[in-house]
């Protein structure tokens, strides 16, 4: 019974978990559109984001658009900004993925934005092939990568500060909700994703040893070298 457990129950639980925790946040980072001050909109341009993003009926591209404001008829004209201000008036609007560009862009990392697409990519697909199963492996080490990536961008420094002591509750739970989810990945990871999982149908079909992103549990009578 216990065996049945480890090898087949708590793989299923950690790969539902998961999904739950990363399907709907993948799908949020890629549809939800959020504002962005003007600095950052300037940034976000900086970084490839948006070109083009004013057409000349007034649409918006899909990566920015520019959301309407009363003060657009009194601002100044372009010449008269103050250096450093962004090209558009008003409060701007892109998908909530570049909030996180713009997190990797202030820490040095070169594309910020292919990673936080990346990023959003691997949770949203990660989160929906863990679900039924299929390459779990893969797709759950994805999943660390992103973890540790975020815990670096948003409680590493915190930790730092306070050593583990004294934290505010909003970060003490992220800290440790980060923890639980990568240890939950990293356990998909290294046992597999369990019985009831496509892997275990399709890898596990003449491979004694569970291949590719397999996992199941060794068969019965089989030697051990």
């Amino acid at each position: 019974m216990s065996r049945t457990s480890a090898f087949h129950f708590m793989p299923l639980l950690a790969r539902l978990v998961l999904a739950a925790a990363f399907l709907p946040v993948g799908w949020a980072k890629l549809t939800k559109q959020v504002e962005f001050t003007p600095q950052e909109a300037q940034t976000l341009e900086r970084l490839g984001v948006g070109r083009g993003w004013m057409a000349d009926r007034g649409d918006s591209a899909p990566g920015i658009t520019l959301v309407s404001s009363e003060l657009n008829q009194a601002a100044p004209p372009p010449a008269a900004l103050p250096e450093g201000t962004a090209t558009g008036v008003g409060p701007t609007q892109a998908r909530s993925l570049y909030r996180i560009a713009l997190l990797l862009d202030e820490q040095g990392w070169s594309a910020p934005c292919a990673w936080a697409w990346g990023a959003a990519l691997t949770e949203l697909l990660g989160s929906a092939f863990l679900l039924v199963g299929l390459l779990s492996r893969f797709w759950a080490a994805g999943l660390c990568a992103v973890i540790c990536v975020a815990f670096w961008l948003t409680s590493a420094s915190a930790l730092k500060a306070t050593y583990g002591f004294d934290l505010p509750v909003e970060i003490h739970n992220r800290v440790f909700l980060q923890a639980a989810l990568f240890t939950l990945a990293l356990g998909v990871v290294l046992v597999g994703p369990g019985g009831a999982s496509l892997d275990r149908m399709v890898f596990r079909r003449g491979a004694a040893g569970g291949g590719g992103g397999g996992g199941g549990t060794p068969r019965r009578g089989a030697k051990h070298q």
